[in-house]
């Protein structure tokens, strides 16, 4: 480790010094896993702890299509996780802590909280190192994991530097069967370009954002432009954190994602005239909450799942984040108190009445409810998502689900308030990769639903592309009317038979405005990829615009300015090709 700690100048981060210091092949990633191995047997029977990784492995579940259940694979990300947390850390404060028990207010978020970062960590499903039995021993590993980041100069940080060491760590061979891969640099820029270039003001989001390599360019480009346009860094940074936004279901991505939204931040973050909140969430954004009416209060209502029990909010309260974020803050308070008490109890073998305290607390909570003017029906269905959350913790299932619910109802918010530009490189998982009949069953018929399925066609649902349903769902939920998407795509979805229906947008209309032909750039992704670029509520009238894109690229994550003079762009124009409409018996 003598290179890493006594190393005299700061280095400038990149990723590929990132993922060489802490990556696979590092000493120092083999040792954390091996310690990691060790403090998570020693808690095997502690229910919290096994609660995060159960609820990791069911968010994995819906990332990838199948069950992972790989211990391994939870300590990687475990690791980075806690790495991320740590960059940023030492980024924000004044300096090193001078004793490894100053780890635990770092790790429960106490010093973001205090720089005016609120959500930046919460009590997440990697924070199983925290667990009371181990957080002595977890301190003083994590405390060296912090000396080894000093050795950056993180004020120099001008990209996502954690884009390999994330890509390295998420899984890599569940990765490559998948065919998830991050966008470059230089592609990113030049779809940010096209889409921003009249407009730098536009909302936006992105609904898979991965370890946010299309947050972090947008950021830095605003920042840029409205600075150019003679706006405060307190105006640039409550407009950004107001209009952009990025959601994952993989809770790794979320966390990585995250960072890169304020390492982004950094030239003017300080600026901030309150604490703020980082718009990144960990919450499938295909998959929105069901909508539905109470039976009791005759409330409509989004309900969640959780252990095989139900949250239910009302649509009036889900529907504005402010008032949300309030209820799951108290909810978050009331169970995180209860919670201590019951460990307290255990822990020092005296007997503690839950359901007295529970009854107490609820009291509060009710006075709290009507101190901010709910009424009664609002009241009625807050109150049993209130009993709901209590029960799960008085079973020993832990207070984790205020952050789950916190990042789940988030997509609900923005699909009322709607975004100017929904802009990513979405999943290009097939159907016929996932194991979850639930989850399949569920994009089955959302593709049907926006006509991907050619009813006289019926063999090819197993070939539907998760891609081509989130272009689709995507502009129509959280786009507004004459919104733009832009869409990193499987270049497959342009000439393979089973697309045809995708390329006509029956369903929603959306106007094919360009596209980018990528067949020709090495090095890109291991499938041939294309970049669609759409406008909600017209149709498409082909042919239309099309940029073959030429080059070979010295590295595979250049930036746009180094990349151009290794590409060239030619327009030529696509049409989807003409199809016979019967099929020979023998084809």
């Amino acid at each position: 480790f003598d290179c890493y700690i006594f190393a005299t100048e700061k280095i400038t981060p990149t990723s590929a010094d990132v993922k060489q210091r802490f990556g696979l092949a590092s000493p120092t990633f083999t040792s954390m896993q091996r310690q990691l191995e060790t403090l998570f047997q020693k808690i095997e029977s502690f229910k919290p702890a096994i609660l995060k990784y159960q609820s990791w492995n069911k968010y994995l579940e819906v990332v990838y299509g199948d069950k992972l259940n790989e211990k391994a694979l939870f300590f990687k990300h475990t690791y980075l996780s806690t790495l991320v947390k740590l960059i940023v850390h030492a980024r924000i404060s004044g300096g090193k802590p001078k004793d490894f028990d100053e780890i635990v207010p770092i790790l429960f978020g106490d010093t973001s909280r205090s720089a005016g970062i609120r959500n930046f960590i919460e009590e997440d499903f990697f924070s199983w190192v925290l667990s009371l039995p181990i957080r002595k021993q977890a301190s003083k590993l994590f405390s060296s994991l912090l000396n080894e980041v000093y050795v950056y100069d993180l004020e120099k940080i001008d990209e996502d530097v954690l884009k390999e060491l994330y890509q390295e760590l998420v899984d890599p061979d569940v990765r490559k069967l998948l065919g998830e891969f991050y966008t470059p640099d230089w592609l990113a820029e030049s779809m940010i370009i096209e889409v921003f270039e009249k407009d730098p003001t536009k909302s936006v989001m992105d609904p898979s954002c991965g370890s946010g390599t299309f947050l972090f360019k947008i950021i830095e480009y605003k920042i840029k432009k409205l600075s150019e346009k003679g706006w405060s860094n307190q105006k640039i940074l409550e407009h950004i954190v107001n209009n952009v936004i990025g959601f994952d279901v993989h809770p790794l991505a979320a966390t990585i994602a995250k960072t890169n939204y304020l390492l982004a931040l950094k030239d003017i973050i300080n600026s901030r005239k309150g604490p703020i909140s980082i718009p990144v969430y960990l919450s499938d954004s295909l998959k929105i909450p069901i909508k539905k009416m109470d039976l009791v209060t005759t409330t409509h209502t989004f309900e969640f799942d959780a252990l095989n029990k139900k949250f239910e909010f009302p649509i009036s309260v889900a529907g504005e984040i402010g008032k949300m974020d309030e209820v799951i803050e108290m909810l978050r308070e009331y169970g995180q108190e209860l919670e201590l008490k019951i460990e307290k109890s255990e822990e020092e073998k005296y007997d503690f009445d839950a359901d007295a305290y529970i009854k107490n607390i609820g009291i509060s909570f009710e006075k709290f409810l009507s101190a901010k003017n709910y009424d009664e029906n609002e009241k009625s269905v807050l109150l049993r998502s209130f009993g709901t959350l209590n029960d799960l913790i008085k079973n020993h299932s832990d207070a984790i689900w205020p952050y789950v619910l916190r990042n789940m109802y988030k997509p609900v918010s923005v699909s009322i308030k709607k975004v100017d530009v929904v802009i990513g490189n979405p999943p290009w998982l097939g159907l016929n990769n996932m194991k979850n009949e639930e989850y399949q069953n569920y994009i089955i018929e959302r593709s049907k639903h926006y006509l991907l399925v050619d009813k006289k066609k019926s063999q090819n649902v197993t070939a539907l592309n998760l891609g081509t349903l989130f272009f689709c769902q995507c502009a129509d939920q959280y786009l507004k009317d004459d919104g733009e998407i832009a869409f990193v795509m499987p270049q497959g979805v342009l000439i393979a038979s089973q697309h045809e229906n995708f390329l006509k947008f029956e369903k929603n209309p959306i106007e094919i405005t360009q596209i980018y032909d990528l067949e020709k750039v090495t090095p890109l992704f291991r499938i041939l990829s294309c970049v669609i670029f759409g406008k909600k509520g017209s149709n498409t009238k082909y042919p239309v615009l099309r940029y073959n894109v030429h080059g070979k690229l010295p590295t595979s994550n250049s930036n746009l300015p180094n990349a151009k003079s290794f590409l060239k762009f030619s327009k030529s124009e696509y049409a989807p090709a003409k199809r016979e409409t019967s099929r020979s018996f023998y084809y």
